[in-house]
């Protein structure tokens, strides 16, 4: 471990300055110096840094941090379960699900004409009852199931079944509707305000959490079934809890943030090219660091900084993530 650390810090260097750089810039961007006086001593004399910076960059900045941790954790337990490079957080239809809870509430507010139910609360609600439906169903599949491949296709058949609906419901949609749905599914790190906070930093700590914790079984897992048997592990209940924690941080970030692409499955990626290392100890936390920096890094180009623009954040992870796994597929001297 001791020959990683490096390492760890040329990452953790990396995710501070854009740290600090997504905090600073913006369509009104503050200087460097400015920026940190105001962190140290928590107020400034210029008032309208104070307010951008601890009302909007700072909470946009931590919710982008753990939403891209989350993803990727979710990612490389998603790849681990399944032994499948291409596997990610949202495999099993959790984002599915969300989206399908959110059509369903924008589409019952233009038949009743209810606007309430366009508010932020409400497609929050929408999008965590979505994603809990699905992710109760996946939760008693595989409590059935034995075998992973059946699991994961299962996991895709949900998708798709919700993707169906969703189309369906897109067919009865008039523009506003289909526009709202839109805005929702760009993703952003902007829409939690802090009275739900907590509600989405707390359990999120606690899964990430208890990654570390069974990074030891996810070892033994990666070695086979016998041999993790031969250690004790009960392989249904790993299952079950593997599952439990890869849907539970996906559901959570795509109910406050939308659907983020590709941070899950490129992440996880990057952890293993940089470390050369299968172990989850390392990977775990690697993972953790990079899809924080990779949430980070979209969330800046997204924004434009000095345009007054804001591009869609699940175009630009996408546009970011791609080429990122294809050049770590293409320059790994063995496929994955």
């Amino acid at each position: 471990m001791k020959s990683k650390t490096p390492r760890f810090l040329f990452l953790l260097c990396i995710f501070l300055g854009l740290f600090v750089l997504n905090i600073s810039l913006g369509s009104v961007s503050f200087s460097f110096s400015d920026t940190f006086s105001a962190i140290i001593h928590q107020q400034s004399d210029d008032k309208t840094l104070e307010l951008i910076l601890f009302s909007f960059r700072i909470p946009k900045t931590f919710t982008a941090i753990l939403a891209g941790a989350s993803l990727a954790v979710a990612g490389l337990l998603m790849q681990s379960l399944f032994q499948n490079p291409l596997a990610g957080p949202f495999v099993l239809g959790i984002s599915s699900g969300a989206s399908l809870g959110v059509s369903i509430c924008i589409l019952l507010s233009s038949l009743y004409g209810l606007t309430a139910f366009r508010s932020k609360p409400t497609l929050l609600l929408a999008s965590s009852l979505g994603s809990f439906l699905v992710f109760l169903a996946i939760l008693a599949c595989a409590n059935r199931i034995k075998n992973n491949t059946t699991l994961l296709i299962l996991g895709l058949m949900f998708g798709y079944i919700s993707g169906g609906f969703v189309s369906v419901l897109f067919y009865f949609s008039q523009t506003e509707e289909l526009n709202t749905f839109m805005q929702w599914s760009y993703g952003s790190f902007s829409r939690l305000t802090p009275e739900y906070y907590h509600l989405f930093a707390i359990p999120i700590l606690l899964c990430l959490f208890a990654s570390l914790l069974i990074s030891k079984y996810l070892n033994a897992f990666l070695l086979g079934e016998n041999y993790a048997r031969s250690l004790g592990v009960s392989i249904k209940k790993f299952r079950l809890i593997i599952v439990f924690i890869s849907a539970s941080l996906a559901g959570i970030v795509t109910s406050f943030c939308g659907p983020i692409s590709f941070i899950g499955v490129s992440a996880p990626h990057i952890a293993r090219y940089v470390f050369h290392t299968s172990n989850h100890f390392v990977l775990v936390p690697a993972s953790i660091i990079i899809g924080a920096s990779v949430a980070i890094l979209a969330d800046i180009i997204s924004g434009m900084p000095g345009t007054g623009y804001t591009l869609p954040l699940n175009s630009i992870t996408s546009i970011i993530g791609a080429p990122i796994l294809i050049w770590v597929i293409l320059s790994k001297k063995k496929a994955l």
